[in-house]
């Protein structure tokens, strides 16, 4: 029985590897097939996410990319993509002054596009960032802001994320009442 157990959390562990290697195998197959600038600027962009906790570093360099492309043809949906996901790789690497760069950058420009759900993504995660530096006053701000905008959208997973993160800084600062 115990052998049962341990074949099923190895399954568990290395099956959504595979998923995600393949996914990633796919992304670099039409990276290297598209000649069209958005796709390609997409693909890159994609590759960034999938890498970020993979290895931070590659994926920069394909965020890094897709900012340069997106901003070479004036597309400010692909550039806020890029900078969003650059940001994400600082972050997981520690490198918060500069995931602030380039999330404060995509803040400004979702405010400019006007999508309130990424705005308030975008705003949650300046919040994890200000939380993992220890400014729990200024990530619980940010916390607020996306909060009030997931309310008005009525997305419910996302309201339940905020609270968490929300909880997470309160305990931190020792306010368990709240």
């Amino acid at each position: 029985m115990p052998h049962r157990i341990a074949f099923a959390l190895i399954l568990i562990c290395v099956l959504p590897s595979f998923g995600q290697q393949r996914e990633i195998d796919s992304l670099h197959i039409v990276l290297s097939t598209t000649t069209d600038d958005v796709s390609r600027i997409k693909t890159l962009t994609e590759l960034c996410w999938h890498y970020r906790f993979i290895n931070a570093d590659t994926a920069r360099q394909y965020g890094l990319r897709a900012l340069a492309d997106a901003r070479r043809i004036e597309s400010t949906e692909l550039e806020v993509e890029a900078l969003h996901n650059v940001g994400v790789t600082h972050e997981a690497q520690g490198n918060y002054a500069d995931a602030l760069f380039y999330e404060e950058q995509a803040l400004a420009l979702r405010k400019k596009i006007g999508n309130e759900a990424a705005l308030a993504n975008t705003l949650n995660n300046l919040g994890v960032i200000h939380d993992e530096k220890g400014d729990f006053n200024k990530a619980l701000d940010f916390y607020f802001e996306a909060l009030r905008i997931y309310e008005k959208l009525n997305d419910q997973p996302k309201i339940a994320m905020v609270a968490v993160n929300m909880g997470i800084v309160y305990r931190e600062m020792k306010e368990y009442d709240k």
